[in-house]
């Protein structure tokens, strides 16, 4: 990390550190603006932070109001409730202290800022809101914006219409049971691992419409894709032609923190091309279908939220070197991969959770050079504990073992403050 870099993260940390003083919130992870704005608890909408309950969930569809609110037409936002600046401003700063211990003889002990973020969102009309989501991190000379998108919903609250458009979350972190935020520091595998250039965990520019009628939602999306070279894209322009689209159902049960999701996407990466710009030879574009399962319950007597996942993917076509300027074609026939996941998370208290999860999957690295599959394992356990109204303290230890490989082991705790 260069000087100027360091300097900039110190700057903004500190920054974050005074002005937590001047606006100290009930817990933390939760975006606390808008616990400012009702004048309420972070529980109201979540469970196990930052995971959402019932409220909570109809509360984001709704573009940041409460059911009530959106149905009294006589509501109006005037210019002081837009100008009151602490209920649409959040910010967080995230450090890690991480060892990974990937062979015997190999183990490596890093200190983290993780980041800094910006968080400004909110209701601006009835019916139109908006949010944006900026980190500040270390390996960016420059602030990155992640997530910048404009929202409208038309109707009632037990039935309504809404969109999404700009730059946003796709599938993770935005919907129920397994595609909610995780409580701990890390995702299950099969967010985190890209195959043939696609992973659901994607941020990217495009538009969504969706329906919400009473515990049914069911929305449809398109994005801008993936490149030949993997990843999204995102930019201002969009240079990709070969769209995304997906269609996603949830059901929430009724009277109970539970829910099913069920995601399907189709994809198209471009025709990879060689360092001289030109098409790889025999290679074309590469067509992708992804099935996605979720489920959770909440038990709420004791306090345990079980939650599982499944995934099954097909490409007619792989490529490797995904990632880098000499993707070339290996095969065009069909590969399938699969992921599935199960955790435990546990309320010990208000303020102190638990975590285990446990991860299989069988994942076709041709999109990665080799011409076989990776059976892999990975089991996860972590400690979370919100303390001083504002401080968040988590700690996760992971260990994965692929086919062939020596296991890795991770041990990682970060310090959190959001305000």
């Amino acid at each position: 990390m260069t000087p100027s870099k360091i300097s900039h993260t110190i700057l903004w940390f500190v920054f974050c550190v005074l002005i937590s003083g001047l606006f100290p919130l009930r817990s933390a992870q939760a975006l606390p603006s808008w616990a400012r704005r009702y004048n309420a608890d972070c529980s109201m909408c979540h469970t196990m932070m930052p995971q959402l309950n019932p409220i909570g969930h109809q509360f984001r569809r709704l573009g940041y109001r409460m059911p009530e609110e959106f149905d009294n037409k006589e509501v109006q936002f005037s210019w002081d409730d837009l100008a009151k600046f602490t209920n649409y401003f959040a910010a967080r700063g995230r450090a890690r202290a991480t060892v990974n211990k990937q062979s015997p003889a190999k183990i490596d002990f890093d200190f983290e800022q993780h980041d800094v973020t910006l968080f400004y969102g909110g209701p601006v009309t009835r019916n139109i809101a908006y949010f944006f989501e900026m980190p500040f991190e270390p390996e960016n000379e420059f602030a990155e914006l992640e997530v910048g998108q404009i929202q409208l919903a038309f109707g009632h609250s037990d039935s309504f219409f809404f969109t999404r458009m700009g730059q946003f979350h796709q599938f993770s972190r935005v919907g129920y049971g397994g595609l909610d935020r995780p409580i701990g520091l890390n995702n299950a595998r099969m967010f985190d691992v890209r195959v043939n250039g696609f992973r659901p965990r994607h941020d990217g520019l495009g538009v969504e419409a969706g329906w919400s009628n009473g515990n049914f939602t069911g929305l449809l999306q398109f994005t801008s894709g993936i490149e030949a070279t993997g990843g999204s894209v995102l930019d201002n322009e969009d240079p990709n032609n070969d769209k995304d689209m997906a269609l996603l159902l949830e059901y929430l049960i009724p009277n109970h923190n539970a829910s099913v999701s069920l995601l399907y996407v189709y994809g198209r990466a471009p025709t990879p091309q060689n360092d001289a710009g030109a098409d790889v030879a025999g290679a074309g574009p590469t067509r992708y279908h992804r099935f996605y399962l979720f489920g959770d319950y909440t038990f709420e007597k004791i306090g345990l939220k079980p939650i599982i996942g499944f995934s099954l993917g097909i490409d007619n076509q792989t490529i490797s070197g995904i990632g880098t300027a000499t993707a070339a074609l290996i095969s065009a026939d069909n590969s399938l991969s699969w992921f599935s996941f199960l955790e435990l998370d546990k309320s010990i208290t208000d303020n102190l959770y638990l975590l285990g999860r446990f991860d299989y999957d069988d994942v076709t690295n041709k999109a990665e050079g080799a011409a076989n599959t990776s059976k892999t394992w990975a089991g996860t356990a972590g400690l979370v504990w919100q303390f001083q109204r504002y401080m968040r303290f988590s700690v996760e230890y992971k260990v994965a073992d692929s086919q062939g490989q020596h296991p890795a082991h991770a041990f990682t705790t970060e310090a959190q403050l959001v305000f």
